[in-house]
């Protein structure tokens, strides 16, 4: 059975998932805005608001759940978790702050003034970053133990996976 710390870390963020779909919904069908993510955005047009934000929200979830019960794989767990926790909830509160007609996207525009071609990737990689670091203090501190060699491996290849399909959505649809 996986330890109830991890179990928690996966509920904050199902949590996040669950905002973020909120989030999605709210802008593709309120605020009529095209969401942001090439995945996320076919998902939209080729099922609509209401299929492809959930297909989105399972395929997270499907992954999630998973991962958190293989224990062989609750580093890599725990690395998307925290991701996911920076990533979707930073998501979450961009959409609703817009729809509350508050300024909006303050992370985002931090990278915008910081890199105006290349924020979106670059916020990605930095959320990467601190997602490495947050799940090698969860490792050490909470899980009591040193990281094997497949795990640094996994982390790393999801890492650059990562990297490269968030360029390819900046190539492929904000810079459209």
């Amino acid at each position: 059975m996986p330890p109830q710390k991890l179990f928690w870390l996966n509920i904050i963020t199902i949590g996040s998932f669950i905002l973020y779909a909120a989030g999605i919904y709210i802008q593709v069908a309120f605020q009529g805005i095209t969401w942001g993510n090439i995945a996320v955005n076919l998902a939209l047009q080729v099922l609509g608001n209401e299929l492809g934000t959930v297909v989105v929200v399972a395929v997270g979830a499907f992954i999630l759940i998973l991962l958190y019960l293989l224990p062989k794989l609750h580093v890599v767990d725990v690395f998307l978790c925290w991701f996911w926790i920076l990533s979707l909830y930073q998501c979450a509160a961009n959409s609703f702050l817009q729809f509350c007609g508050l300024p909006d996207e303050p992370v985002n525009q931090f990278f915008k003034i910081l890199f105006p071609a290349a924020w979106y990737p670059v916020k990605e990689i930095v959320f990467i970053i601190a997602s490495i670091g947050l799940t090698v203090l969860w490792v050490r501190e909470v899980m009591k133990r040193k990281f094997q060699r497949y795990e640094i491996f996994l982390i790393l290849l999801l890492s650059s996976v990562m990297i490269v399909t968030t360029a390819l959505s900046q190539v492929m649809f904000l810079n459209a």
